[in-house]
């Protein structure tokens, strides 16, 4: 039987298969504080410190645990991500639906996740088991489980990085640098990003979309009809042109999203 032709789905998480970020529901109130407190707390630390945003957020949570007498231990961050449940309608059962229409129409979907958020938590989650590889940002361990510096940092630019990886199949062995620089003929590549389809929220996501359609392949924005900034942001990248869609954050089927979808794995195959 004939291999079916790969194309690749590509998310960000935080705003895009979630409502807001995933540290808020359960990881950050183990700790004792507010939401707002900690991102208040993650965000001056950053301007004070002139720090990347992730590795500020980080090295936060560690400052925080250490002020609150608590680990942060990868258990903790697997059993936060086991309890996520604030994903947008029609996720949880998206990639089964999606991979059967896929394959009516002679298509092989592989699904990715590329997060500022905690590998650690996406990876817990319910829908983990539908996803290829997740691309995030993770702490190193002592061998007790505790967090002891951040191992990788997935941030804006770093994102692009990754789409690389996912062109050429190279999602293992992430210290490895020199494969994913290495010219390659285009029938070598495992999904050229001409079969690639970016769903994002907002600015964190603008360079690997901008990267997957100067390619050829698709780059969607979504957005929370209840988020004011989601909008705005929303509105911001239809107007520069920066996005082929913008749509609300429901993944039900017959949705605005789902029919985009559906329209772009067909030109596709």
């Amino acid at each position: 039987m004939k291999d079916l032709r790969k194309i690749a789905i590509v998310y960000d998480f935080d705003s895009t298969l979630i409502s807001g970020n995933m540290q808020n529901a359960d990881l950050i109130p183990y700790f004792g504080i507010s939401s707002s407190e900690f991102w208040e707390g993650s965000n001056k630390l950053m301007k004070e410190k002139d720090m990347d945003e992730v590795l500020a957020y980080m090295y936060y949570f560690l400052d925080i645990a250490k002020l609150k007498k608590k680990k942060m231990t990868k258990a903790l961050l697997e059993e936060c991500g086991k309890k996520i449940v604030s994903f947008y309608p029609g996720v949880v059962d998206w990639f089964a639906r999606i991979n059967e229409y896929g394959k009516a129409i002679g298509v092989e979907i592989e699904h990715y996740v590329i997060s500022c958020g905690y590998q650690e938590m996406v990876e817990a989650s319910c829908i983990a088991k539908y996803i290829k590889k997740v691309f995030a940002s993770r702490y190193m361990y002592n061998d007790k489980g505790e967090a002891v510096w951040p191992a990788y940092v997935v941030n804006y630019t770093q994102k692009m990085q990754y789409l690389a990886r996912i062109e050429k199949n190279l999602t293992d062995k992430l210290y490895e640098s020199g494969p994913i620089n290495t010219l390659i003929k285009k029938s070598e590549k495992y999904i050229p990003y001409s079969r690639m389809i970016y769903i994002g929220d907002g600015c964190t996501d603008v360079p690997s979309m901008k990267m997957v359609r100067s390619q050829g392949g698709y780059g969607i924005c979504v957005y929370d009809k209840s988020s004011k900034h989601g909008l705005v942001m929303a509105d911001q990248l239809t107007k520069e042109k920066r996005v082929d869609v913008t749509v609300e954050a429901d993944y039900s089927e017959g949705s605005e999203l789902d029919v985009a979808i559906k329209k772009m794995l067909k030109k596709m195959r």
